[in-house]
C-alpha cells in the first residue's frame, strides 16, 4: 500500500463497504414491498446501481484523495529540501561573514 493510500485512509476510511451495506439494507427493505417474482430483477438492478455509484463516485473520490495526498507529500518533501538548503545557505553566510571579519582584522594589522 502506497504512502498516499495510507494517508488517504487516515482522512476517510474505505467507503465501498458502507455503500454495499446501505444498498444491502435497501434490498432487504424492498423485498418486503415488491412481489417475490421481482426480487431477483430488483436485486440485479440494485447491484448495477452499486457498481455505478462506486465507479462514478466513491472510487473516483478515493483516487482524487490519494492524488491530493501524493501532491501534499511531494510538497512537504520539497519544503523539507528547501528548509535544508536554507539552513546550509545560512551556515555558508555565517562562515563568509566570519571570514570577512577575519580578513578585516588581518587587513587592519597589515595597514597599522
Amino acid at each position: 500500500m502506497s504512502a498516499a493510500r495510507r494517508e488517504s485512509l487516515g482522512y476517510c476510511a474505505e467507503t465501498c463497504p458502507e455503500v454495499d451495506s446501505a444498498f444491502g439494507d435497501l434490498t432487504t427493505d424492498l423485498r418486503e414491498l415488491i412481489p417475490e417474482c421481482l426480487h431477483d430483477k430488483a436485486e440485479k438492478l440494485i447491484d448495477e446501481c452499486i457498481e455505478r455509484v462506486k465507479d462514478k463516485g466513491t472510487l473516483l473520490l478515493r483516487a482524487a484523495l490519494e492524488s491530493a495526498c501524493m501532491d501534499k507529500q511531494e510538497i512537504e518533501s520539497d519544503r523539507d529540501d528547501l528548509a535544508k538548503e536554507c539552513r546550509n545557505l545560512n551556515a555558508e553566510v555565517a562562515d563568509l561573514k566570519a571570514e570577512v571579519a577575519r580578513l578585516e582584522r588581518e587587513l587592519e594589522q597589515v595597514t597599522a
